[in-house]
Parts: C-alpha cells; structure tokens; sequence
C-alpha cells in the first residue's frame, strides 16, 4: 500500500514540469520590531561551531546567503530563541588538515581536539554576550520567556561521540554544557 502510494505520487512530479509557487507566507517581525509574545522558534539542529571553522564566522551575517544562509543575525531575525547546536568532527586524512578533522578512529586525541575546539567557539561566543549555552531547565525556561531582543539558547549537542576518549571522560563534556 505504502510503496504504490509513493509511486503513484512520484509519478505526478515530472522532471522539467513547472510547479506552482508556494504559497505566500507573511514575514515574521524582525526581534526589534515584534512584540514580546510573537511567535518564536527551535531550530532542532545546526552545526554551527563546524560552520564558524569553514567562515565566515557565524557571529557575522554571511556575505553570501546563497553559499551559507546560517548566522547568528539571520536566526534572530527569524525569531529563534532557541537552537540545538552541535559539536560535529569528521574523519579521515583530508578532513585532519581541517579543525574538524581527525586521522582516523584510532586517533582519539585529534577527535577530542576537534571537538574542543568547536566547544570553545561555543563558550567564546557566550563570554561575548552572543548567545545563552542552555545547562538546566531554568536556563531553558529562561530563554524561552526571554525579550524578543536577548541571545538564543544554545543546547550544545555531540554528532556521534568520536570527541569522547574514554566513558569517564563524558563528564567533563557534560560540565562543559554538552547535553
């Protein structure tokens, strides 16, 4: 039943078919420009610290929205107050001449200095005032009943625990504002 379903709906998106456009949707106010109870978001995932490392820095609004859409400004003006950024390393000789990167899986160390390093952008942007790293409820209820105008939460979360050396190590993460 599934598998015709999809089929049969497959079949009605020709290649080379023009579509119809979306339909409109208002423009949300800017954080300035909206009163404290306007709706707001969660972005449920964005790797964030990763794409501060590949420039521009995410503080800054991207010179070219078309290469990256992501900053801190533009989810401001799309009313998140609140986002679940990772910590996102990846493996292999090409990607450890990156500061993402590590060798391979038997190369703990570069995993965990991949690792801390975007932690570090994440804590460098707090001490800034930029955003809010969310460690209890009570940081995220404040970020959710905060003004339009304040920092976004940040919920620090880890893609896959390559950063992790050894199990006790999870705990320093954790202290660190990894949830």
């Amino acid at each position: 039943r599934g598998a015709g379903a999809v089929g049969r709906a497959a079949g009605r998106f020709a290649r080379g078919t023009a579509y119809p456009p979306p339909p409109m949707v208002p423009t949300a106010p800017t954080p300035a420009s909206g009163p404290a109870d306007a709706p707001w978001w969660i972005d449920g995932h964005l790797d964030l610290a990763y794409l501060d490392q590949v420039g521009p820095r995410i503080a800054q609004e991207a010179p070219d929205r078309a290469v990256r859409g992501i900053s801190l400004p533009a989810l401001a003006r799309g009313r998140v107050r609140i986002f679940l950024g990772t910590i996102f390393t990846e493996l292999g000789e090409e990607a450890a001449a990156q500061p993402w990167g590590y060798r391979d899986h038997d190369d703990l160390e570069g995993a965990h200095a991949a690792g801390a390093r975007q932690l570090a952008i994440y804590h460098g942007l707090e001490r800034a005032g930029a955003l809010r790293i969310v460690r209890t409820r009570a940081d995220l209820e404040a970020c959710a009943g905060a003004a339009p105008d304040a920092p976004p939460g940040l919920v620090i979360l880890m893609e896959g625990a390559d950063p992790i050396r050894t199990p006790e190590e999870a705990g320093w993460w954790f202290e660190r504002g990894v949830r």
